[in-house]
């Protein structure tokens, strides 16, 4: 199946210009179109995406220390997923995106042109469930998750980074114990950044804890 969508959007912004005029909200417009499919135990999906960002305040460059609403930028991608039920108890997933971004118009004309700060152009993730012939039971579960190099416009980079997440379950009639760990192999990488002198680390290896009940 096909499909297509097409929003608006916008978001109240805070403070005010050299006269004292309160800004306006920031607008959004944003288009998608795809492909959904399904056959047996195959399911698919690709899509791409425009979004446009305007009103963006930027510096006012005829009076320091303020701004003025005459900002634009733009991102555009493509996103696919796909998913598999498998023989012998094994199911896959997976999910990339590909992302671009850019800044369109600002009143530093160095900036037009570049990408936005800290979008990653790509991104990836797979998963696997295996469940246990011998014991069904009891379901492992592993993947991995990627995030390409993310750029600043300042400029500054932070490095890519991949990380192994696991689990591993056991269902009953009515309830599911779930035990899992994120980060596996407890690597170090930044998540995210402010600006080059606030960098933000990810989070280390972490472990969880479900029970869920089913009535």
């Amino acid at each position: 199946s096909a499909y297509a969508s097409f929003s608006n959007s916008f978001l109240p912004v805070a403070g005010q210009d050299f006269a004292g005029a309160y800004f306006k909200p920031e607008t959004g417009r944003q288009w998608e179109s795809g492909l959904k499919y399904v056959q047996g135990g195959i399911t698919a999906t690709a899509a791409v995406f425009d979004l446009r960002r305007r009103n963006v305040t930027t510096s006012d460059p005829d009076h320091t220390g303020y701004s003025i609403q005459t900002g634009e930028q733009r991102a555009r991608g493509l996103e696919l997923e796909a998913a598999a039920d498998l023989k012998a108890g094994l199911k896959l997933s997976s999910a990339y995106a590909y992302t671009k971004t850019e800044v369109t118009r600002d009143t530093n004309p160095r900036l037009i042109g570049k990408p936005l700060n800290l979008t990653p152009r790509h991104s990836f993730s797979l998963w696997a469930n295996w469940r246990l012939p011998q014991l069904p039971a009891l379901t492992l579960g592993a993947g991995l998750r990627h995030v390409s190099q993310q750029r600043g416009s300042y400029p500054f980079t932070l490095p890519a980074y991949t990380l192994t997440d696991a689990s591993i379950s056991y269902t009953a009639s009515a309830w599911r114990l779930t035990a899992g760990v994120k980060n596996l192999f407890d690597r170090n990488y930044y998540a995210g950044a402010i600006n080059a002198n606030v960098v933000s680390p990810g989070m280390p290896r972490s472990y969880n804890l479900t029970l869920k009940y089913f009535f």
